[in-house]
C-alpha cells in the first residue's frame, strides 16, 4: 500500500552535497536536535554523532547527546530498543 507514494531519488542529491548551498552556519539558531549514538554501532561510530553534536551546539539552541550502552545501528531491532524511545520521548516533552 506504501509504493504508490515512492518517488525516485534525484540524480542531483549527492552533487548537491558539495555546493555552497550544503554548508552549514554551526553558530545560528536552529530547531531543538537530540543525537543519538549507540556504543556498539559500525556505521555510525559514536565519535562521529558525538562530533556532530559538538559541532551543532551553541549558546542559542538546545542541542543534547546521548549515547546508548551495548546497543548497534539496529538499535530499533534490539530486544531493549524501548529504552531508546522513551529516552526521546522524554527528551521531546523536555523541549516542547
Amino acid at each position: 500500500k506504501y509504493y504508490k507514494f515512492i518517488i525516485p531519488e534525484s540524480k542531483k542529491a549527492l552533487w548537491n552535497l558539495f555546493s555552497k548551498n550544503a554548508k552549514i552556519n554551526f553558530r545560528k539558531k536552529h530547531v531543538p536536535l537530540f543525537f543519538i549514538s549507540c556504543s556498539e554501532d559500525q556505521i555510525i561510530p559514536p565519535k562521529l554523532v558525538h562530533w556532530n553534536f559538538r559541532k551543532h551546539r551553541n549558546l542559542h539552541s538546545i542541542t543534547c547527546y546521548k549515547d546508548f550502552k551495548n546497543k548497534n545501528h539496529f538499535v530499533i531491532l534490539h530486544p531493549e530498543w524501548q529504552e531508546v524511545a522513551e529516552s526521546v520521548t522524554r527528551w521531546i516533552e523536555k523541549v516542547t
